[in-house]
Parts: C-alpha cells; sequence; structure tokens
C-alpha cells in the first residue's frame, strides 16, 4: 500500500470487513495501520485476524509473525514470542515461518480458540502448509 493511500486503504478495509471471518481483511487492515504507526490500532487488526476460530484465520502465518512484530515494538516481548512460536507450529517450510522459528526458540506458542465443530461435527484441522496472507 502507497503511503501516501493508507488513509484510504484503511476506510475502505474497515468498510469492506462485515463479518468476523474475513480475516484476510483485518490482516491486510493490521498492515495499514503498522505502516501508519498506530500499533495498537495494528496489534488489535492482527489480533482479529488470528483470534476466529477457523483454521483458515488461525493459519494466516505473515499475521502471527506481524503480530508478534508489533508487540515487540509496543514492548511485549513475551507475548511476541508466543505469537513468533505459533506462527512456527504453522510451518517451517516457509521463509516466514523458518524466521518465526529463529525468533521463538523453544518457546510455547500463543493458545488459539478451539475450532467450531464441522457438519460432519469433527473439527477442521490445522493447516500443515501454511496458510499466507496473499491467500484469497
Amino acid at each position: 500500500m502507497k503511503l501516501g493511500k493508507v488513509d484510504d486503504g484503511i476506510t475502505s478495509l474497515r468498510n469492506s470487513i462485515t463479518e468476523p471471518r474475513f480475516c484476510t481483511g483485518d490482516y491486510r487492515l493490521g498492515m495499514a495501520y503498522e505502516q501508519k504507526g498506530n500499533l495498537v490500532a495494528a496489534e488489535q487488526s492482527f489480533s482479529d485476524a488470528v483470534q476466529v476460530p477457523s483454521a483458515d484465520c488461525q493459519g494466516l502465518q505473515d499475521a502471527w509473525f506481524e503480530r508478534a512484530k508489533v508487540r515487540e515494538k509496543l514492548g511485549h516481548p513475551d507475548t511476541a514470542t508466543g505469537d513468533y512460536a505459533r506462527c512456527r507450529e504453522i510451518s517451517i517450510k516457509t521463509d516466514t515461518g523458518r524466521e518465526c522459528a529463529r525468533l521463538a526458540g523453544k518457546a510455547a506458542p500463543t493458545p488459539v480458540q478451539p475450532l467450531a465443530p464441522s457438519a460432519g461435527g469433527a473439527t477442521a484441522p490445522s493447516q500443515a502448509g501454511g496458510a499466507s496472507a496473499s491467500t484469497p
């Protein structure tokens, strides 16, 4: 997002996030807030993205990584390390996952919301391959 268009992007994203399962929109909103320097709003948007009880949203690796970076900037290294560990747990096959593994060390991952039961009564598995924010 270009620097001059950040405010317009924030407005558009806020208007487009009409349901809680639009985690990619929350992730992108967090990126815009971070770029603008509003770290508190960025952390909240990244949290909104990863706290949806959906495997797709909880597997949004880039959102965990970005929230961890924001939490470090806000002076919360312990919660940042948990987020890096959650990012690591999603996949270490991606560049982001390898960076998360390096930053997390042996830390325990941040807990996630229990997944809602599917129509068959089982919960959806987490994404072993790791989701990316570029996934629609």
